[in-house]
């Protein structure tokens, strides 16, 4: 099995899978049905449209340990302005250590035959993204958003980045609806060792509130161009 094989697995088998995962704690209990929500700061992870719906500057944090033991970080900044638009920063990471590297010598007669095997020490691996993303209101119903990433990538010795832009979009459909839509990894500029491209994504988010608020039901879908659709369900009251 390859570094990369190994690593895969723990991220979720291609490049940028750790984006996935989801962030904050309000998402997650959620079960990731949020990109019809985003309207707190980790809105740079999930929908840029969403900033808008910041009125003060806010702060998310997150640290996680998962099942596989590794460690995943979020980090993000939002920054409402005067003139209506509202900035963000963010940061993702996950990183996992203590991979066992080996040496396998085969026999040159018959490739299918190891002759010896020795361990070659240990490795680390990192994947991590920056963005740097915003939102405006183009109507009072309608908002619009865009982040741009810079995805990289460390393991084994070898490194890639991504820089990439996703497009995110908000519409208020009523007082207790909203649908978010959105495509990320529009286009994705590639430098390192390695061939592994960002996949193109697209998502559509509802959110629903009854109540008086007090409910939130919400219905995500996301489509990989390289992957299976995946529906997440939550609520909140």
């Amino acid at each position: 099995m390859t570094p990369s094989q190994t690593f895969g697995r723990e991220v979720g088998g291609q490049v940028g899978s750790f984006l996935f995962y989801g962030v904050g704690g309000r998402a997650l209990a959620m079960g990731g049905a949020y990109y019809g929500i985003s309207d707190d700061a980790s809105a740079v992870y999930w929908n840029p449209a969403g900033l808008t719906l910041l009125q003060r500057k806010e702060v998310t944090l997150m640290q996680a340990t998962l099942p596989t033991e590794a460690k995943m970080m979020f980090f993000s900044y939002a920054h409402p302005t005067k003139k209506g638009s509202v900035f963000g920063v963010g940061m993702t990471q996950m990183s996992a250590s203590g991979f066992e590297k080996v040496d396998v010598v085969y026999d040159p007669d018959d490739l299918t035959q190891e002759r010896t095997v020795s361990r070659a020490g240990s490795f680390d691996a990192k994947e991590q993204a920056m963005a740097f993303a915003w939102g405006k209101n183009i109507t009072e119903t309608l908002a619009f958003g865009l982040t741009l990433k810079q995805v990289t990538r460390a393991l084994g010795g070898k490194s890639d980045n991504n820089k990439t832009l996703d497009v995110g979009m908000m519409k208020g459909m009523g007082p207790y609806y909203r649908v978010g839509f959105g495509i990320q990894n529009v286009f994705a500029l590639r430098k390192g060792e390695t061939d592994d491209r960002l996949p193109v994504v697209v998502r559509v988010g509802n959110s629903f509130r009854f109540f008086k608020d007090r409910l939130t039901i919400a219905l995500d879908a996301t489509k990989p161009m390289t992957g299976d659709v995946d529906v997440r369900f939550g609520g909140e009251y």
